[in-house]
């Protein structure tokens, strides 16, 4: 979404009360004012560094793949892997 200032899209859907925004700090800051006027019960600014799980870091991630597929990457299968929202083993 463009607003009248910047680019702000969703980035995470943590619940259906929370939802995470990302993008060019002046349109955060205008979304969220929004969001306030419009029955939000808090807006907490996150400090990061960078407009992640957007399309901004598509570039980025292109170069980066290329990058990661030069490598070999190798894994001891006899280490096991555990998602930590199920606590089910993976490999």
């Amino acid at each position: 979404m463009h607003l009248s200032i910047g680019f702000v899209v969703p980035t995470n859907y943590n619940t259906p009360g929370e939802v995470v925004i990302s993008g060019e700090k002046n349109a955060v800051k205008e979304a969220s004012e929004m969001a306030m006027n419009r029955g939000a019960k808090k807006v907490v600014e996150l400090k990061t560094q960078g407009p992640f799980h957007t399309e901004k870091m598509k570039a980025a991630s292109s170069k980066l793949k290329i990058e990661l597929d030069k490598l070999d990457i190798k894994y001891n299968k006899e280490i096991q892997v555990i998602k930590n929202i199920d606590r089910k083993t993976i490999c």
